[in-house]
């Protein structure tokens, strides 16, 4: 996930959606191990645009496209997520 930082002024992310859906269909397509991860990635764009229905919408799909051995690690990260963006925040990544 990008490391979108919290800080007032750090990290506009209004445009922080870069990859369009037809750029992430794209990539899903070329390679089936990076499908979770795509959807993952653009439903915390999403979220860090303030489209949070969308970015639930992207995080479920991510959970449904994962595969046996990402379960354990991806599933409740993506899960806690999810939580956030049906709470109407955005994902971010703190730093220590």
């Amino acid at each position: 996930m990008p490391p979108w930082k919290p800080e007032p002024g750090y990290g506009d992310c209004a445009d922080a959606r870069r990859l369009s859906d037809s750029r992430v269909q794209t990539i899903v397509n070329r390679d089936p191990a990076a499908r979770a991860h795509a959807f993952d990635v653009l439903a915390a764009a999403l979220a860090a645009a303030g489209r949070f229905d969308a970015a639930v919408a992207a995080a479920q799909t991510a959970l449904t496209v994962l595969r046996p051995e990402e379960q354990a690690l991806l599933e409740p990260a993506i899960g806690q997520r999810i939580q956030l963006y049906r709470a109407g925040r955005a994902y971010r990544l703190t730093t220590p």
